[in-house]
């Protein structure tokens, strides 16, 4: 087999034991290659680590095997995620607001999610990202396709529905931008299989 599955939701087997869960892949929109696994651990309090590509050494049906043991996955990078409010950019004015007895000036704002623990130039996707088209959502990533070779991504795999839930393949070639809360793709119908699980 050539390409590589992520699932997210994987189980994480570390070489002494089960760490957790992948919980969401970082990749490079420059170069399309994965570059992070970032994987989840606890029940209530739960804490997110940030696994270099590297440290995979195979992929099965049970999981994700890595060349560390869970103590060493523990002392990696904590992944953590901020959101922030600032000042639309270039807009210096005030919106006035009416009200019945005043008028209320407001600063147009912007929300960012600041990430800890990858490079700020990656992208996160995670099973909350929409994958979607000009005429609307048809899913969410259910996982992350990539070669073998060169980690590059080959392609999405995508889910769609609650009780009955289907899932498809979305190719690279279908993919005209990745962001970390939607996909955009380039065609309307570019889902090229679909199994029911």
């Amino acid at each position: 087999m050539d390409e590589l599955t992520f699932h997210f939701g994987a189980r994480i087997h570390c070489t002494d034991d089960t760490f957790g869960a992948l919980s969401k892949v970082a990749i490079n929109p420059a170069t399309l290659q994965v570059a992070d696994l970032i994987v989840e651990n606890g029940l209530l309090l739960k804490r997110s680590r940030v696994v270099p590509l590297t440290r995979v050494s195979t992929i099965g049906d049970d999981g994700i095997y890595l060349t560390l043991t869970c103590e060493e996955v523990a002392q990696l990078p904590e992944y953590r995620e901020t959101k922030t409010e600032r000042p639309l950019p270039g807009n210096g004015a005030t919106v006035n607001l009416d009200t019945t007895y005043a008028t209320t000036p407001v600063v147009p704002m912007v929300t960012e999610i600041v990430r800890e623990g990858v490079s700020p130039e990656v992208k996160v996707l995670s099973a909350g990202t929409a994958v979607q088209t000009d005429e609307g959502t048809i899913g969410k990533v259910h996982g992350v396709n990539a070669w073998v070779a060169d980690k590059k991504v080959s392609g999405i795999v995508t889910r769609q529905g609650v009780f009955f839930p289907e899932t498809g393949h979305v190719p690279i070639h279908e993919i005209e931008r990745f962001g970390d809360a939607v996909i955009v793709l380039r065609s309307p119908h570019p889902v090229t299989s679909s199994l029911n699980e």
